[in-house]
């Protein structure tokens, strides 16, 4: 898989209920070294600019990173 290499084993959709933070989708691999995710938001405009992001996605993905 792109990004996080291994093989895909999922693709789920608004994984709120399972405990992701950032829940629009959730892609996981299969790697040797065990499993790996990627959470990604989906929004319909422009949320990143050259000089930040949205206060309250990075308020998210520290929130989930730190679980």
């Amino acid at each position: 898989m792109p990004g996080i290499g291994g093989v895909t084993a999922q693709l789920q959709t608004q994984v709120s209920t399972l405990g992701w933070r950032i829940d629009d989708l959730l892609l996981t691999s299969e790697t040797i070294g065990g499993v790996r995710r990627l959470a990604i938001s989906v929004k319909g405009n422009q949320q990143v600019s050259t000089s930040a992001l949205p206060s309250s996605f990075v308020a998210l993905a520290w929130e989930q990173w730190r679980d």
